[in-house]
């Protein structure tokens, strides 16, 4: 259905001030993979192209073995390098939620090749690091959509050796609220589910569907809607599938 609305969607006239940086990783080189990733942040990136009149040029797309370590880092470096005042990011990430339990759990992004153990080492990845990066820059408001748990877990399965699953709780990550917004997944000891009937994750699926439904749809007339649909959606998963997504930052935001 999302591939269908998708196609029936008027295309937004181009914004060049309008910037895109997507990551999503679904098959790891060392941890387990992340069901439906790749379709989930390959239509993310579709929705956003049409809605937001966002370019190609203008797009930096890291998905698969575009999503390493040194991509990563480049790539944000080269989006920064190229943002004007006035500019708008949009930054989307589908992928692992790594907590670091030598740090009172705080969250890092993993790439593809990163072994779970040393991510941590690297800072860079760091998710209070990257938003800083994103709003330290001359855009004048970034919109971010973290399709992750921090819980060091995925689809109810540890990412971390020796933790169970559940057992950890990321911490609160602090950001410039006035410039920026985020919507996450879930809270931050919750699991981001996959939705397998739509062939996405649960998360990603309904904000998509949202963005189409209504493209001119404010940021929290959106997140309303996105987290209502996915908490009764997970609640049908059972109890310990509960997934409640949370916006923190600034909700008026224009989207």
């Amino acid at each position: 259905d999302i591939s269908k609305m998708l196609e029936n969607t008027v295309q937004k006239q181009i914004n060049p001030k309008n910037w895109l940086i997507a990551i999503g990783t679904e098959n790891y080189d060392n941890t387990d993979a992340i069901k439906f990733s790749k379709n989930t942040t390959n239509t993310f990136i579709q929705v956003a192209q049409k809605t937001l009149g966002i370019t190609s040029r203008n797009t930096y797309a890291l998905i698969e073995d575009k999503s390493t370590t040194g991509a990563i880092k480049d790539n944000l470096e080269l989006l920064i390098r190229n943002i004007k005042e006035g500019d708008t990011i949009y930054f989307y990430y589908s992928g692992h939620g790594i907590p670091n339990p030598k740090e009172d759990g705080e969250p890092y992004i993993l790439p593809k090749d990163k072994i779970v153990d040393f991510v941590t080492k690297d800072k860079e990845f760091m998710v209070r690091n990257i938003y800083k990066q994103l709003s330290d820059s001359k855009a004048s408001k970034v919109v971010a959509f973290m399709d992750s748990c921090f819980s060091g877990s995925t689809d109810g399965v540890s990412n971390i050796k020796g933790v169970a699953a559940t057992t950890m709780k990321s911490k609160k990550v602090e950001f410039n609220k006035d410039k920026m917004v985020v919507i996450t997944a879930g809270t931050n000891n919750q699991f981001s589910n996959v939705y397998s009937e739509k062939g996405h994750r649960l998360f990603s699926y309904f904000l998509t569907k949202a963005i189409l439904e209504r493209p001119n749809l404010d940021i929290d007339s959106m997140y309303k809607d996105v987290a209502l649909k996915v908490k009764d959606e997970s609640f049908k998963m059972g109890d310990m599938k509960v997934q409640e997504p949370q916006l923190e930052g600034n909700n008026k935001i224009d989207f």
